[in-house]
Parts: C-alpha cells; structure tokens; sequence
C-alpha cells in the first residue's frame, strides 16, 4: 500500500519527552452522560495522596525491572524477548521519577539491543510477531526522546503500514479481515495486534484521518457488537464440531478479539447462529482506537463502546468472560485490561465514570489503589492465572506501569 511520509518535530537529549506528530494520549470532551469531569462530582483520595502512591508503586516497579534486566534485555525462558524489553523500557522511561542518570544506564543498553534488530524494511523484529514488536519498540524509541533513532521510528512506520491488511495485498473491503493487522504479515488479524499498531504508528507520526486509519476504522468496526453498523456474517468451521458456523453481531456495543472470535466464548442463536461475547479489555482497546484513529466523538460506534463500558465498569475482573462456567475466568488478561481502561480513559480525558447502577467513580484513584494493591513485595506484578503471557512478572509489570503513567496527570 501507499505509505505516508510526513516529517514531524522530535526533541533534543536523552532525557527528553519525544512528541512525533501528535502527543502520545488525545483528549476529547465527554461523549455521553455517563462520563464526567466535574470536579466535585464522586469522593477519592486527595489528589496528592494518590498521586505519590502512584509514584511510589512506579519506583518500586522500576527497582524490580532493573534487577531483572541482563545487559539492558529482557529474557523469557532464558532467552532474549524483545517484545517484552520494548514494552519495559516504554514502561521505565515513561516514570516520571526516573532520573536523567537512571534513564541512561537503564534504558541504552535496551535500546541498543532494539536497534540491532531492524531490518531494510523498517521493520524491528528477531525470530517472528513482526508487528507485535516493531510497534513496541517505536514507542520505546519516541519515549527516549533522542533523536538518534528518529531515522529508525520513520522507517518502522512505513512498514507497519505496509503490514496493514488492504488493496496491496490484493485484500478488497468486503474481506472479513480488511483494515487490521496480525502479529506479522502473515498473521490473520486481531483487536489486540492492531491496538498495538495503533499506538506505534500514532507515536511515528501517522496523523488521524489517514488512509490507514480509514481502513483500520472498518476493521475496527467488524469488531464491535453493533448490529446498526456490523452487518458482517463469517462463517468458518467449528474447530469441536467441523460444523460451518455463522457469526454475527449482537448489539450491545462491546468488543470482541476479531470477527468470528471472542476469547470470552459466544452466545448460541436459536436460529444456529453465534454472537462473540463482548469483553472488557477488547471493548476499551477498541474505544482508544477509534479516538486514536479519529472518529467523530458522536459516531454511534464510539457512542455504543462508551456505553457498554459505563454498563460494565470494574476494576475486579476483565468483564465479559463467562464466570458461572469458569469462576477465574474473569482473571484472564486482568492486567492488559487494565492497561486498555487507563490509556482509554486517559484519551478521553474525563476523571469520572458513572455506572449501570448510577455510582460515580473516579476511575484514576480507584484504579491507582487497584495496583498498589496488587504489587508485590519486591515491587512486581503478575497474575497467577496465567494467560496470554501474564505469568510473566517483567512483561505485567510493565502493563501495570504503563496503566500507572496513564492515571497520572500528563506532564
């Protein structure tokens, strides 16, 4: 496909806060009236109280990062992973309490090691999840604000959005999977790869109203349980059965992990028909997506993902997931989910959610106290029901931090 190749500002000096084209978390007005700002609507903590909490929980996370790095990497299964090292350094340089020292000697040698990695396409990878990682480690680089790696971070753009499912391909817009993206080239795409890619082409400088986001936006909307504007049927074979299923979408504006799949099960149609269940975290990734990407704050889309989040907010559970069946069910990719409300929540820019049964919540306090109470004694998280790599402490910690810098007011 045709890449866009705009120049953007970049800052001067390590220690600085990078900006490529746009700041890394829009702001919007509020959508709906579950959402407000008003500063004396809801009780918390005072405002100070919070915050250093938050601090101090991030402090005690980047003392733990640094003792689990080896030469600036980060290891799973005793191998370097550098998807999981991209993520961490976006994490550590992000603190706010880092020192100008501390982000040299513990980010450098990371980011070396993400240099040495890219390739003559732009893309930024080792063995495989092309997107996964490229995406990662521009929003590591645009984090360290020095402009050394500004000629990688142009070049990683043109590639991820060379990796976007479209014409250049020969993929048309009726295909299912038109828009997104997968872990790599060859990947079928999916909500979670392509909010990724969302970020690292906003931190490249990819500007709302491109093309690219165009296209993201219907694949985005394949996603979504919004009969009005997903009148996407798929069908392909049940992996139990060997039976054709058809998939279609329910209404209740929630997100699911891509068209014919949802990681929280489905609801079965009397007529054989499926519906992907919504769940939380794909729900609020599929919200910041769409501001990221730039659709209007009073597209019905945004309007409906707004309101199943207002209809579903916790901070006890991933919601969505079937727990009659699977009381851990809920647990499943708690702290990705967390990481999805913050950053989402912070685009929107609203300190205040209203819920299903008309209780305020100053979602940023409860949130912050949510992790502090989840820390670990030596400054970690990770979730013991281990999914989709949360067991791993190096990489939920960096979730939790990220979740953290996001409460936090920007700087």
């Amino acid at each position: 496909m045709t890449t866009s190749h705009r120049r953007f500002p970049i800052a001067v000096g390590f220690g600085s806060v990078l900006v490529i084209g746009v700041v890394a978390w829009l702001v919007v007005p509020a959508l709906t009236s579950a959402w407000t700002a008003s500063a004396d609507e809801g009780k918390g903590t005072p405002a100070s109280d919070w915050k250093a909490q938050a601090q101090t929980a991030l402090d005690r996370a980047t003392a733990l990062l640094k003792s689990r790095q080896k030469a600036g990497v980060f290891e799973m299964q005793g191998k370097p992973e550098p998807g999981i090292t991209a993520l961490a350094l976006a994490a550590l340089l992000r603190n706010p309490g880092l020192q100008a020292a501390d982000r040299e000697t513990l980010a450098r040698p990371g980011l070396e090691f993400l240099a040495s990695l890219a390739k003559e396409d732009g893309g930024i990878y080792g063995e495989g999840m092309a997107n996964y990682v490229t995406s990662a480690a521009v929003s590591a680089f645009v984090a360290s604000g020095d402009p050394k790696y500004r000629p990688l971070v142009e070049k990683a753009r043109g590639f991820l959005v060379k990796l976007q499912r479209d014409e250049g391909e020969n993929i048309s817009p009726t295909d299912p999977f038109y828009g997104g993206t997968g872990y790599g080239s060859d990947g079928r795409p999916d909500l979670s790869n392509l909010n990724l890619w969302m970020d690292g082409t906003r931190a490249a400088g990819l500007h709302p109203g491109d093309d690219a986001y165009k296209k993201a936006i219907v694949f985005l909307s394949r996603c979504q349980n919004n009969s009005e504007t997903n009148t996407l049927a798929y069908t392909e074979k049940d992996k139990t059965s060997g039976k054709d299923i058809t998939y279609v979408s329910g209404n209740d504006g929630g997100a699911f992990y891509k068209p014919g799949e949802s990681k929280a099960g489905y609801v079965d149609l009397p007529d054989g028909k499926r519906v992907p269940r919504s769940y939380g975290s794909m729900t609020y990734a599929l919200l910041k997506c769409y501001l990221l990407a730039g659709l209007p704050k009073d597209d019905p889309r945004l309007v409906k993902a707004v309101k199943w989040i207002g209809e579903h907010y916790t901070l006890e559970e991933n919601p969505g997931f079937d727990t009659k069946q699977n009381p851990n069910a809920g647990y499943q990719g708690l702290y990705y989910y967390y990481l999805a409300l913050a950053q989402s929540l912070s685009a929107l820019g609203d300190d205040v959610v209203t819920d299903s049964k008309g209780v305020k919540h100053r979602w940023r306090e409860e949130l912050v106290a949510a992790l502090v109470a989840r820390q670990k004694p030596d400054g970690s998280w990770s979730n013991d029901t281990d999914r989709w790599w949360e067991g791993d402490a190096s990489l939920v910690t960096a979730y939790a931090m990220q979740a953290l810098e996001a409460c936090l007011p920007t700087r």
